[in-house]
Order: C-alpha cells, then sequence, then structure tokens
C-alpha cells in the first residue's frame, strides 16, 4: 500500500492504547526514513501495484517496544520512574506501553521500568503528575 502522493510505503497498522487511536508506521520516502502516521490526520490515501520489501534489517516489534506515544528517535535508552503512593493510583488505570514493566513497592509506590528511543515523549507524560528529577 502506498499513501497518498506515494510517499510512504505502509509498513503495519497500529493501534495506540495510550493515545487510544490507528497510525500507520512505514517508510517515508520524502524524509528517507521509518515513521508514524496517524490515520485520522491522512486526507487521501490510495492502493497502487507498486510492489515494495521491508528490510530484513527492520524488526517492527523492535520499532514499536522503542517507541512511545508513536514517537521514534535512534538513541535508545533505559529509563525507570517511580511514583509516589498518591500518584501510583492513577498510573495503575493506565496501559503506557506493550513493553512497559511495572513494578509495586512495598510502600505502595510503582517504579515504571521502559527501554525507549522518545525520551522526550515520555518526559512529556511524566511531567502530568509532578516534577521530574534526574
Amino acid at each position: 500500500m502506498v499513501v497518498s502522493d506515494g510517499s510512504i510505503v505502509v509498513y503495519r497498522l497500529q493501534f495506540s492504547h495510550s493515545n487510544e487511536n490507528w497510525s500507520l508506521i512505514g517508510y517515508c520516502e520524502l524524509r528517507k526514513d521509518i515513521r508514524s502516521f496517524v490515520v485520522s490526520r491522512i486526507r487521501d490515501i490510495s492502493l497502487t501495484e507498486k510492489q515494495f520489501t521491508i528490510p530484513s534489517s527492520f524488526s517492527i516489534e523492535r520499532y514499536i517496544e522503542e517507541s512511545f506515544d508513536q514517537i521514534h528517535e535512534e538513541t535508545v535508552q533505559h529509563v525507570s520512574i517511580r511514583f509516589t503512593p498518591y500518584q501510583a493510583q492513577w498510573i495503575r488505570e493506565h496501559r503506557w506501553h506493550v513493553t512497559l514493566q511495572v513494578e509495586e513497592q512495598e510502600d505502595g509506590s510503582l517504579v515504571l521500568n521502559k527501554r525507549v528511543g522518545a525520551l522526550d515523549a515520555l518526559m512529556h507524560r511524566v511531567m502530568r503528575y509532578g516534577l521530574i528529577s534526574r
């Protein structure tokens, strides 16, 4: 499938539980890179006869694991985020990411662990719950 003017080769249609929307993950010929595009923002789409092969060096599973809120960057880091018992009550209600590991602490707090290639997106989400200290 090629989207719009032929500039996006779609690799996967993906649902984001955290954003509650669908996105297309694929190769953007304009930017010469893998990108994520929110489906509701696409104005025109057409199916073509153009054939393509997903490069064997690309792993869609790894791309999704290292993304956050449909954002992906090259530098991947391991992050641990601790939430107080007070904030933890709301954190438990949300599914932030399929690969997120949650550690319940004896005092009622939570520690979230994840490898992420979108640190700014993750920090934006965390800041909804208070200050960040490094």
